[in-house]
C-alpha cells in the first residue's frame, strides 16, 4: 500500500455543478491543491472547512490531483482524531442523537435490570467456554462466586437490584451457554448456516480492546476465538460477540460484529471478514458477514456522530450548538435517559418545533415545564461557555503541541492521508510501530491495578507522555490482549500506569506502549449542569438558590440539645470561628465561611500557634465533628484531592466512620483504608456493603468524583461541605450539592480565582466561583474569619 503526501482539508464547496456528489478542495503539505469528490453514497456526509479527512484510495491513483469516491470505489473517515466507540455507532443506528449526547453527558444512564444480567451473563459465558464448563450446577455456581464480588453487592444497592430475579432471569443464559459449550466444544459441532464445515479451536482473549486511529473507532470485543475450517486447516480469528436477549431485527447487533471485524483487520494486519453473534435468549450462533456496502454506511455513521462532537468545540458565534435530529417516537423517547438533555438543547436551539410528531413535540414541552426561562438560559450559558472553553483549549493544544515523533498522527488530527482501500485488505502501518515504545513491567500492584514500565531502549519519556494521557499497550510476543491504561506519573526512565479493571499479568511481559487519543474531553461540570435541571425535590430547591438567587433561610435559634452538644468541640475555638460554626447549623439552605490565610480555616497554622494552641480543631473539622454529633450526614468536597485528604486526616483521630471515594493512586496513602476497597476486602458481605454505603457519616471525595460516583445518584446527604470553593467554577461546584440538602462553601476569593483559559470568557464572567456569586448577592450569608495567625509574630 502507498502512503501519498498528507494533505489538509482547507475548503468545503457544496455547489457542486454535478448531481449526487460534492467537492471537497484540499491542499497537501507541499501546498498542491487536491481536489475530491464525494459521489453517491458519500455525497450526503457532514464536512466543513477546516475538518480533517482521511481518504481511502487505490494506489494507481496516487500521483494525480483529482480522485473520486463512490460507492463501488474508496471510502472516508472524517476526524478521525475523534475516536468513537463501536457501541456508540451501533447505537446510532436507531437513534443518533443518544449516542452523541451520551458521549457529551455522562452518568445519566439508568441501570436496569436486564444491564446487570447481561454483565454477568457475560462473565459466566467467558469462564465456562475458558473452561469448557458445560454442567448446570457449576455454571450456576460461576453466577453466584460473580454476584458474591464487590462490584455486583455494591451495584446491588445503588440500583436496587434483586439478586432473587437476577438468578431467575440467568436461567436463561445459564441454559444457552451448557448448549455452546456443549455442541462446539465438547462434541466440535461445526457452526451452523453459512460456516456449515467451521469448529471452535480455541478462546484467544476476552473483553479485548482494540483501537484504530486509521478509522477513528475503538471497541471492547467479548471474545476473541480462532476456527478452523478443516482439519489440515490454519486458524482464522474471528470476534464473538454476545447478547443476552433475543435477534435484534434493527441491525445493530451485526453492526457491532462488522466494526469488530474492522479492527481485526486493522489491528491484527490479516483480512477478517466474518465475524460470530451468540444470542442466549434463542442459542442462536450467526455467522456476520461484513458486506462492503454496509461497512460504508457504518463509516458514514461513524463519521456524522464524529462530525457533531468535533463541531461542539467549534466558536459558538460562528456555529451553532448542532445535534442530530430525535427520533421523536413518544413511546421510545419516553424511556430514554437522555430525555431531558434531549429536549433541554433542543428547545435551546430555537428548534423546539418538528416537522413530524406533534405528540413529541408536546412531549418535549412536558418534560420543561417545571424550567422557567431564566433557567432554560442557564442551561444555554454553560453550554456555551464549554464550547468556547473547549475551542480555547483545542487552539492552545495546536499552538502548543511539543510532539517530536510521527506528529501527523497525533496533533489532533489535521492531516489527511490517502491509502488504498479495497475490501479486508489490510498491512502493517509501520510509521504506528514507530510511535510506540517497548517497555517492560517493572512492578505491578494488583489492588491499585497501577503498573510501571521502563523503556527497553534509551529514550526520554517526558517528552512522549504526560500526566493523564490514555495509552495502548500490545504483548510483544505471544499474543495478548490490548490493554487501556491512563498515565498518573511519568520520569526520564519510567511511567506509571493505571488500569479500569483488573487483569492477570505476566509480571516480566513486555509490551509496545502508545499514546493515543480515545476521545474529547467533556467536562463533567457541563453533566451537572443538566442534572441541575432535573424536576425532584434537592434539584428544584437548588436551581431556585444558585439560578434564581432566593434569599436562604435561617433559624432564628437552635435547639437547646443541640448547643449542648456543639460546647465540647468549640472549647479551643476563637470568637469568630464558634460564629460561624452557630450560623453553620442555623442555616436551613447555605453559608459561606470567607477564610484569610492562616486564620484557621482548615488547619494551616504555624508552629508558634500551634505550641500555644496544641489542642484547637480547624473550623471544618470541628463543624462536622457537631453535624456528626448531632445525627446529620455530611459529603466533604473540595477542588483537589490533597485538600479532601487534609480535612479528613484531622478527622481520621477522632472517628473511624468514614468513607474515603475516588481513585486510590490520587488520594494520601493514610486514607486508602477507607475506601471500599479497603474496608469490603476480597471475601465481601452485602450487610457490611449495605450498611457501609448507606449509613456512613462522613464521605469525602472531590467535586469530580461527588458528579459521577453512583453512591451520590442513591444517597443524599443532610450537609455537604466545599471547601477550596473559590478555586472551583460555579459549574464544578454543583455535583456535590446536588448530592446535599444544604451546604457550606469555605474559601477565600482574594487568592487564586478559578481556571478559564478564554480571556473573553472571564471577562463575561465563567471564573466567578459560586462563593463569590453568593457571597455578592447575599452578604449576611458570609461568616468573615478575620483573626488570621500564620502571619503573626
Amino acid at each position: 500500500l502507498l502512503v501519498v503526501a498528507p494533505l489538509l482539508c482547507s475548503f468545503y464547496d457544496a455547489e457542486s455543478t454535478r448531481q449526487n456528489s460534492i467537492l471537497l478542495r484540499c491542499v497537501d503539505s507541499a501546498g498542491i491543491t487536491k481536489r475530491l469528490w464525494l459521489e453517491e453514497f458519500w455525497s450526503h456526509g457532514l464536512f466543513k472547512e477546516g475538518d480533517c479527512v482521511r481518504a481511502f484510495l487505490p494506489n494507481n491513483l496516487a500521483e494525480m490531483h483529482e480522485f473520486h469516491i463512490s460507492n463501488s470505489s474508496g471510502a472516508v473517515v472524517v476526524n478521525p482524531g475523534t475516536i468513537v466507540a463501536v457501541n456508540k455507532i451501533s447505537g446510532a443506528v436507531f437513534c443518533r442523537r443518544k449516542s452523541v449526547l451520551t458521549e457529551m453527558l455522562k452518568s445519566f444512564d439508568r441501570p436496569i435490570l436486564r444491564t446487570q444480567v447481561g454483565i454477568i451473563a457475560h462473565q459466566m459465558f467467558q469462564d465456562a467456554v475458558k473452561e469448557s464448563i458445560s454442567d448446570l450446577g457449576m455454571l450456576r455456581n460461576i453466577i453466584l462466586k460473580i454476584m458474591n464480588k464487590v462490584d455486583f453487592l455494591q451495584n446491588q444497592y445503588y440500583y436496587d437490584i434483586d439478586p432473587a430475579v437476577v438468578l431467575a432471569e440467568l436461567e436463561v443464559p445459564v441454559k444457552s451457554t451448557a448448549k455452546f459449550v456443549q455442541n462446539f466444544l465438547s462434541n466440535r459441532s461445526p457452526f451452523p448456516g453459512v460456516m456449515p464445515s467451521t469448529v471452535l479451536d480455541r478462546v484467544l482473549a476476552v473483553e479485548e480492546e482494540m483501537i484504530s486511529e486509521k478509522f477513528g473507532i475503538r471497541g471492547s470485543i467479548d471474545m476473541t476465538v480462532a476456527v478452523k475450517a478443516g482439519p489440515e486447516q490454519k486458524s482464522t480469528l474471528m470476534p464473538l460477540e454476545l447478547k443476552t436477549g433475543k435477534q435484534s431485527f434493527v441491525g445493530d447487533h451485526a453492526a457491532q460484529v462488522m466494526l469488530y471485524c474492522l479492527l481485526f483487520s486493522n489491528n491484527n494486519h490479516e483480512t477478517c471478514e466474518r465475524g460470530l453473534l451468540y444470542y442466549f435468549g434463542g442459542s442462536e450462533l450467526q455467522a456476520v458477514d461484513t458486506k462492503m456496502n454496509e461497512l460504508h454506511g457504518l463509516l458514514r455513521l461513524r463519521n456524522e456522530i464524529a462530525y457533531y462532537l468535533y463541531r461542539f468545540f467549534d466558536d459558538p458565534d460562528t456555529c451553532d450548538f448542532m445535534l442530530p435530529d430525535p427520533i421523536c417516537n413518544v413511546k421510545i423517547c419516553r424511556q430514554c435517559p437522555q430525555l431531558l438533555n434531549c429536549c433541554l438543547t433542543q428547545k435551546n436551539s430555537c428548534q423546539m418545533t418538528l416537522d413530524g410528531d406533534s405528540r413529541w413535540d408536546a412531549m418535549a414541552e412536558a418534560e420543561l415545564c417545571h424550567l422557567n426561562e431564566e433557567e432554560l438560559q442557564y442551561v444555554k450559558r454553560w453550554t456555551r461557555w464549554y464550547r468556547m472553553e473547549g475551542a480555547e483549549q483545542r487552539l492552545r493544544g495546536k499552538k502548543n503541541s511539543y510532539i517530536d515523533y510521527d506528529e501527523e498522527e497525533y496533533a489532533i488530527g489535521e492531516y489527511l492521508i490517502f491509502k488504498f482501500f479495497e475490501p479486508f485488505v489490510f498491512s502493517r502501518d509501520h510509521n504506528a510501530d514507530e510511535c510506540s515504545v517497548a517497555m517492560r513491567v517493572q512492578q505491578f500492584s494488583e489492588d491499585l491495578r497501577i503498573m510501571t514500565l521502563a523503556p527497553l531502549s534509551n529514550v526520554n519519556l517526558n517528552r512522549m507522555f504526560s500526566h493523564f494521557d490514555q495509552v495502548l499497550l500490545n504483548g510483544i510476543g505471544e499474543r495478548t490482549s490490548s490493554l487501556f491504561a491512563t498515565v498518573i506519573t511519568v520520569e526520564l526512565q519510567q511511567i506509571s500506569v493505571q488500569f479500569s479493571r483488573s487483569y492477570r499479568f505476566m509480571h516480566s511481559c513486555d509490551f509496545l506502549v502508545k499514546r493515543v487519543n480515545t476521545k474529547f474531553y467533556f467536562d463533567t461540570a457541563m453533566s451537572s449542569v443538566y442534572k441541575l435541571m432535573m424536576n425532584d425535590t434537592i434539584a428544584n430547591r437548588k436551581r431556585q438558590l444558585i439560578i434564581n438567587l432566593d434569599e436562604p433561610r435561617f433559624r432564628t435559634n437552635l435547639p437547646f440539645n443541640v448547643v449542648q452538644k456543639m460546647k465540647p468541640f468549640c472549647k479551643s475555638l476563637n470568637a469568630e470561628q464558634k460564629s460561624a460554626i452557630v450560623k453553620a447549623m442555623m442555616a436551613e439552605d447555605y453559608l459561606l465561611i470567607k477564610g484569610f490565610p492562616g486564620s484557621g480555616i482548615n488547619g494551616k497554622i504555624n508552629d508558634a500557634w500551634l505550641q500555644e494552641r496544641q489542642r484547637k480543631s480547624s473550623t471544618i473539622v470541628a463543624l462536622i465533628q457537631i453535624l456528626i454529633e448531632n445525627g446529620n450526614s455530611v459529603l466533604v468536597c473540595a477542588y483537589t484531592n490533597s485538600a479532601v485528604d487534609h480535612i479528613l486526616l484531622k478527622l481520621k483521630a477522632h472517628t473511624a466512620d468514614i468513607l474515603r471515594l475516588g481513585p486510590l493512586f490520587s488520594m494520601h496513602s493514610d486514607m486508602r483504608q477507607f475506601t471500599p476497597e479497603a474496608i469490603f476486602g476480597n471475601e465481601p458481605q452485602l450487610d457490611l456493603i449495605v450498611r457501609t454505603l448507606s449509613s456512613t457519616m462522613l464521605v469525602g471525595c472531590t467535586c469530580t468524583s461527588a458528579a459521577l460516583h453512583p453512591l451520590l445518584k442513591k444517597r443524599k446527604f443532610d450537609v455537604c461541605i466545599v471547601d477550596e470553593a473559590t478555586l472551583a467554577t460555579e459549574a464544578s461546584t454543583l455535583g456535590p450539592l446536588l448530592a446535599a440538602h444544604k451546604f457550606v462553601l469555605v474559601g477565600d476569593p482574594l487568592q487564586l480565582r478559578p481556571l478559564v483559559q478564554s480571556e473573553r470568557l472571564r471577562k463575561e464572567g465563567m471564573d466567578i466561583s459560586l462563593f463569590s456569586k453568593l457571597e455578592q448577592k447575599y452578604p449576611n450569608a458570609v461568616v468573615t474569619l478575620k483573626r488570621q495567625y500564620r502571619m503573626n509574630r
